[in-house]
């Protein structure tokens, strides 16, 4: 399922996006990863994920503090209303969950193509990640573990500039 030199694969990571361009990307984004949308009948789109950890419900209430940005308590569950948050001013999908190990989830998409990233989400998650920056000892990379995210362990070839 890793197979990231398969030519198939590999035409449909870089559909609208190729190589050049996220190879910029990635120059530009440090805590962001893009993720390729695993389509089919999922609906979902293309996206950039940070995935940062916690510790508990009480660690992860300032972890949100920190970002800047509040969610609701219910009992020991915090509750991200509709999933959004706001975070450095931009809109972040966010959820959480705690396997394999507890970790707070954000994603940016563009808000007028939510199937995309476009130069608005580049630029919502350059402004996010200037908050990343002071949890950078919490960030988990890759944010998610397959070769639909595009990230150091799976592309090295795009990093070669860094």
């Amino acid at each position: 399922m890793h197979n990231t030199q398969d030519p198939h694969w590999r035409d449909y990571l870089f559909q609208g996006h190729p190589p050049a361009e996220l190879s910029t990307w990635v120059q530009r984004l440090r805590y962001f990863r893009f993720c390729k949308a695993y389509g089919a009948h999922s609906n979902d789109g293309d996206q950039l994920l940070a995935a940062l950890r916690y510790v508990d419900a009480a660690d992860l209430r300032r972890l949100l503090a920190q970002l800047g940005t509040w969610a609701p308590l219910s009992a020991q569950l915090i509750a991200l209303p509709s999933g959004l948050l706001t975070v450095a001013g931009q809109q972040v999908s966010a959820w959480h969950y705690d396997l394999p190990e507890p970790r707070l989830m954000l994603a940016i998409r563009d808000l007028n193509n939510p199937y995309e990233v476009t130069a608005a989400t580049i630029a919502a998650a350059e402004a996010v990640e200037q908050q990343l920056a002071l949890q950078e000892s919490r960030i988990i990379d890759p944010p998610q573990d397959n070769r639909y995210c595009v990230c150091p362990q799976y592309y090295p070839e795009l990093w070669e500039k860094r």
